[in-house]
């Protein structure tokens, strides 16, 4: 199993050809004061895997000092073509510090994909 696409995102949806429209790619997030949150998030990711199997997969969001923030489980069920696409909308996700936030999709221990937001002080 492996992940083609991994993003976060200001909106995501899929169109009736299950193809994602992401709207506002994060690469970072600005905050005038801490603690601050993301009000509102998408993560979006496209898994690719044999075909029409289930697979248990683990998420997490990791803080600059290394804590769990979320962390949730997903069963993945793949289709006839081996692909299963997801967007997770996450609400009200707290950010307590400056730095890097890393979103992490894992196979029991094995990274499957990793995408990182850099939380920084609005100018």
């Amino acid at each position: 199993m492996n992940i083609i696409l991994c993003v976060v995102s200001d909106y995501a949806v899929f169109d009736q050809a299950n193809k994602p429209s992401i709207i506002g790619i994060y690469d970072f997030v600005s905050v005038r004061n801490l603690p601050s949150m993301f009000p509102q998030t998408y993560l979006t990711t496209i898994f690719l895997g044999k075909p029409d199997t289930k697979k248990k997969v683990d998420f997490s969001l990791i803080s600059p000092s290394k804590k769990e923030v979320l962390t949730n489980s997903l069963t993945v069920n793949f289709s006839k073509g081996g692909r299963f696409s997801h967007i997770a909308k996450l609400e009200q996700v707290p950010i307590e510090e400056l730095g890097k936030y890393t979103f992490t999709w894992k196979d029991k221990e094995i990274v499957l994909a990793e995408y990182v937001v850099d939380v920084i002080t609005a100018q």
